[in-house]
């Protein structure tokens, strides 16, 4: 049986084909690793409402475990979040270190930043749809 030459053209094509094909892979595992931050951070608002709720309407007393637990899932959400959303990021550290720390509440609203939960909760929504 003779030995198939196959064109240089032919390689090419094939090789250009399975970069695409590569790419492509990349690109969806790229998304899902985006999913995955964006529930992270999710996670870390859905507890923090239902701490605050149980505060306000409730009137449960101040639990500073419970508010170190929160300041872990922001950072968890921050770490998660940072190579996919800068602002999604920064929002997250603030919450952060403002369940760590409240003192930090009051440097954050000295310096005109406000971060309010229904916010963050809208921006993982549109960054899910996008």
């Amino acid at each position: 049986m003779p030995a198939v030459i196959i064109p240089a053209t032919f390689t090419a094509l094939i090789a250009g084909l399975k970069f695409w094909e590569d790419k492509k892979l990349l690109t969806e595992q790229q998304l899902k690793d985006r999913d995955e931050a964006i529930n992270v951070v999710l996670e870390a608002a859905i507890l923090t409402k239902g701490y605050l709720y149980n505060r306000r309407e409730l009137n449960a007393e101040q639990d500073r475990g419970k508010e170190e637990e929160l300041s872990h899932a922001w950072q968890k959400a921050a770490n998660c979040i940072y190579r996919f959303d800068e602002q999604l990021f920064q929002s997250a550290q603030i919450k952060a270190l403002g369940w760590a720390d409240p003192r930090e509440w009051v440097k954050a609203a000295q310096q005109n930043i406000t971060v309010t939960l229904d916010t963050l909760i809208k921006q993982c929504e549109w960054l899910k749809s996008n």
